[in-house]
């Protein structure tokens, strides 16, 4: 589930940052989900962080698992991100950002998520070229002719770059995962990307998750192994 969630007890605290799930705000959704498939009272639900889980499902059986410490990113609708040490996402240490994630950080007069979400890209290019559309495919589909579309992904990567190269090096990253909708068009911003970084000596192996939106269901079910539950269970409050 995506924040702000209460993970421990299963209750949706959904505000209007989080539109789209503001119906849920206050609702048991463990209880409700109990209910609903008819599982006794006794049945243990547990819950996650969307980007925690899409972290762990890569460090585990993704891209991100044969080394020690990762991050993964996932672009889309919003700003997901996590750092991962030794299959176990970080949420409190002083090589990673507050709460464990990146999309809330300062960023261009804003935050984060503000630049590195599709909104981003549809309020780009609706200033540079004054046409409204509805996604990153749409205009990801103009860039082989429209030099608007083509000059706003070399924008967002060499952003984008930027932004990640100093938690990169801070966490020492052996690689990064890249999964979400907007990869989709990572031909178009991912050289811009990867040259910012190389610009601030970032050694940080780059990949395109093969798993995508399964990486996330992968890592939630992990919760159910005995001995990474109790890892990662008191890090549940802190997401």
């Amino acid at each position: 589930m995506p924040g702000p969630f209460d993970y421990p007890n299963g209750i949706a605290i959904f505000t209007e940052s989080v539109s789209k799930y503001q119906n849920l705000y206050g609702i048991n959704v463990a209880l409700r989900l109990k209910e609903i498939l008819g599982l006794d009272e006794g049945s243990d639900v547990r819950f996650i962080n969307d980007a925690s889980a899409f972290a762990i499902g890569e460090a585990w059986m993704g891209k991100a698992s044969k080394v020690k410490r990762s991050v993964s990113i996932t672009l889309g609708t919003g700003f997901g991100s996590a750092f991962v040490d030794d299959g176990v996402v970080v949420v409190d240490r002083d090589d990673v950002p507050k709460l464990g994630c990146v999309w809330h950080l300062p960023y261009n007069d804003g935050i984060a998520d503000e630049s590195f979400s599709t909104r981003w890209f549809i309020k780009r290019y609706a200033e540079k070229a004054n046409i409204q559309t509805t996604g990153v495919k749409e205009i990801a589909d103009k860039a082989v002719t429209d030099p608007i579309a083509k000059e706003i992904f070399v924008e967002y990567g060499t952003h984008l770059g930027e932004f990640l190269a100093p938690w990169l090096k801070k966490f020492q990253a052996e690689a990064l995962v890249i999964g979400g909708n907007v990869t989709g068009a990572y031909k178009y911003f991912g050289i811009p990307f990867e040259t910012a970084l190389k610009k601030q000596h970032v050694a940080t192996v780059i990949h395109i998750s093969d798993h995508m939106e399964d990486a996330a269901i992968i890592g939630s079910a992990r919760m159910f192994d005995p001995e990474f539950w109790e890892k990662i269970r008191p890090l549940l409050s802190k997401m």
